[in-house]
């Protein structure tokens, strides 16, 4: 029996990020994944035209439904209307599982520059909740106000359940990622390889980190696990919509 994995996120289009990736995603990880959509957006891997957000109360619908059907253990948040609504859905599925894993892709911006939230508001709150936030160095300056590790490590003080991988796609050590709890740093190195821009790669590691949790991994395991799974994915091809294929999780 496959274990379910949950994506709380955006719908895109073009199959390369959101909840169409995501659960490519874990298909390839030999996972079943359930999907509930927080927005339908207008876009391309080139362009991103609009955001159209889906009502509050069909997200929470959609999560409880599926939450109570299938039980989920591990919960992958991406984009998403609010940080209120996020805090609303990661509040009842604690209630429901206090055992239950949270990871939050914090999505900002689109990579084509489309901005979704200004207001952090209710960030302390949330962090109580999640086990795993996933910003780059973009996300973690307008979340934190810094890029430097003790910084967030600071932010984990108090919330011994939360780490945060500090993904460094856009840092001058491209290869190398970085896995911050309250009391250790721990490094997630990369293999050096000549690989293919993609869409969506935020999307799809988390994702990865998920469904290898679900599976058992510890979490620097699953950390990287989901690193090797979007470096291959990278090299799939040279356009910007990643292949997802058997061979990409040898």
């Amino acid at each position: 029996m496959r274990p379910y994995v949950m994506t709380i996120a955006g719908h895109d289009p073009s199959g390369g990020a959101g909840i169409t990736a995501d659960c490519k995603t874990f298909e390839q990880h030999k996972t079943l994944g359930l999907s509930v959509c927080t927005a339908n957006t207008v876009q391309t891997e080139n362009e991103f035209v609009s955001v159209n957000w889906v009502n509050q109360r069909l997200v929470k619908q959609q999560v409880e439904v599926l939450y109570n059907e299938y039980r989920p253990t591990v919960v992958k948040i991406g984009l998403i209307e609010s940080f209120s609504l996020l805090l609303i859905n990661a509040k009842w599925l604690k209630q429901q599982n206090p055992e239950v894993k949270i990871i939050w892709d914090p999505v900002l911006k689109s990579t084509t520059g489309f901005g979704f939230h200004e207001n952090t508001e209710g960030l302390s709150d949330l962090l109580s909740l999640i086990t795993l936030l996933t910003p780059n160095m973009h996300e973690a300056e307008q979340l934190f106000g810094s890029t430097y590790p003790q910084k967030m490590a600071t932010q984990c003080n108090g919330f011994p359940s939360l780490s945060i991988l500090l993904k460094g796609g856009h840092a001058s050590d491209k290869g190398t990622d970085l896995l911050i709890s309250h009391d250790k740093t721990e490094t997630i190195p990369g293999e050096p390889f000549e690989g293919y821009e993609k869409h969506g790669t935020g999307c799809i590691l988390s994702s990865a980190i998920a469904a290898n949790i679900a599976k058992g991994c510890e979490l620097k395991e699953a950390c990287i696990k989901g690193k090797k799974y979007v470096e291959k994915v990278m090299l799939s091809n040279h356009g910007l919509l990643a292949y997802h294929s058997l061979e990409t999780i040898k």
